[in-house]
């Protein structure tokens, strides 16, 4: 999101085995990236706080690389037994690789990790054009859809070894999408169990307290509009479908007083139907001091324990001041949580 850099100034399992040394920084090339993790407190006050709202933090990390093609990551996919995640970036890149744990369940690093450019429909990277900014991405039956913003589109990515290195189909264009700021476009995508799609725009305002989202009945269905209401200066930056099949939208908000934060929120998924307009039950803010950046990717898995597990990564946008910062959460039952 380029806002806030101005501000400022059996798919991934196949991947997983490979030596971890620094890549070339070769455009459109696939090959290893060395990623280095650092464990960091969940509140930068109180190493002993690991609660917010619902959520209690199972571990995180900051993480960074050499490679000049690693940061900018904007949506995070975690497979169903934690174990591997792909991500992608804003300048057309993915990554992909482990999700490691300590003995206790805790997340504490990466490990195995691959990079390579997303391709288009013509079979050619995207890196370096005025295609690559990646945004969102979700998987559907078959592959991962992905939402561009710059010049808006949805492609829908076939699976393939290495990820994305298929030509895509696009989807068909939400209508109205063409209206949204260039930035500020779709941010957030999912994918509801009955098969349907839900896009949220960043910045597409429908009168002053509502943003536009479209709903598909599946991957080149055609779009059908509702409306995502507002919380203050909250913004919708990703979306991701929780075990139970609800909507999860995690939205962050900057200013240059209080800096950084965070929502995340759950809607019913029979709440998501065209011409309705949606508002999310919060489930926690995340704000000063506890430890945050450019919040921009989120998934969901069932833990080990039944437990619902929601993994946040952040874009650093490529700028030294930001961090990449990857979190795992537990969603605590409302008699549990400290509010």
């Amino acid at each position: 999101m380029k806002r806030v850099r101005f501000a400022l100034l059996a798919l991934v399992t196949a991947l997983a085995g490979c030596a971890v040394h620094a890549a070339p920084a070769t455009p459109g090339v696939d090959g290893p990236i060395r990623i280095d993790a650092r464990a960091v407190p969940f509140d930068t006050a109180d190493v002993e706080m690991e609660t917010a709202g619902r959520l209690r933090f199972r571990g995180g990390v900051e993480l960074r690389s050499r490679d000049p093609r690693f940061g900018g990551l904007s949506a995070l996919y975690v497979t169903a037994d934690g174990t591997s995640f792909i991500s992608i970036t804003d300048k057309g890149h993915w990554i992909a690789g482990a999700l490691r744990y300590d003995q206790d369940g805790r997340l504490d690093g990466v490990g195995d990790a691959r990079i390579g450019a997303l391709r288009g429909p013509n079979g050619r990277a995207v890196t370096g054009t005025k295609l690559h900014d990646s945004e969102s991405m979700t998987r559907v039956a078959g592959g991962f859809a992905v939402g561009f913003e710059g010049i808006h589109r949805v492609w829908l990515y076939p699976d393939a070894v290495p990820p994305f290195s298929a030509p895509p189909r696009k989807l068909p264009d939400p209508p109205g999408i063409a209206a949204a700021p260039s930035n500020l476009g779709l941010e957030a995508l999912a994918s509801l169990p009955d098969g349907r799609l839900v896009a949220i725009t960043e910045g597409l305002r429908i009168g002053p307290d509502a943003l536009r989202g479209w709903i598909a009945d599946g991957a080149g269905a055609p779009w059908k509009p509702f409306l995502w209401t507002r919380t203050g200066r909250f913004a919708p930056s990703d979306a991701t479908v929780l075990p139970d099949g609800d909507l999860l939208v995690l939205e962050r908000r900057f200013t240059f007083i209080g800096g950084f934060a965070a929502r995340l929120s759950r809607v019913k998924a029979a709440a998501l139907r065209p011409g309705t307009t949606v508002t999310g039950d919060e489930l926690a803010v995340l704000a000063p001091p506890l430890q945050l950046d450019n919040f921009e990717g989120v998934a969901a898995r069932t833990g080990p324990r039944g437990e619902t597990l929601i993994y946040l990564v952040s874009d650093d946008n490529f700028q030294p001041l930001e961090k990449t910062l990857l979190f795992m959460l537990e969603l605590l039952p409302p008699a549990v949580a400290k509010h």
